[in-house]
């Protein structure tokens, strides 16, 4: 498959979430992929409110339409920011 075709399927490139400029803070990448948009989840949420939601509206919105939106490899990521000993408490469910 050529380069031009890699691209004509929204699932190969990458993607940006509308409305949260403001909340980009880079992009990650992994061995063999594509460039990942990553956004601060607490600055989108903050954006949300001052568009006028209420936090638990501006939470359910990121939560529901906004990360739960897969549309593929290219799919912005959302980064929560913690402390490495909250990560390893949460990432430890997951071994339980």
């Amino acid at each position: 498959m050529s380069k031009e075709n890699d691209h004509n399927n929204i699932e190969d490139v990458p993607l940006t979430a509308d409305g949260f400029d403001s909340c980009f803070i880079g992009y990650f990448q992994r061995a063999g992929g594509i460039h990942i948009a990553v956004y601060d989840y607490e600055l989108c949420v903050e954006s949300l409110i001052e568009e006028g939601l209420s936090w638990e509206d501006a939470i359910e919105h990121m939560e529901f339409n906004v990360v739960g939106g897969w549309v593929g490899e290219g799919t912005p990521a959302f980064i929560h920011k913690i402390p490495i000993e909250d990560f390893r408490t949460l990432a430890g469910e997951y071994y339980a």
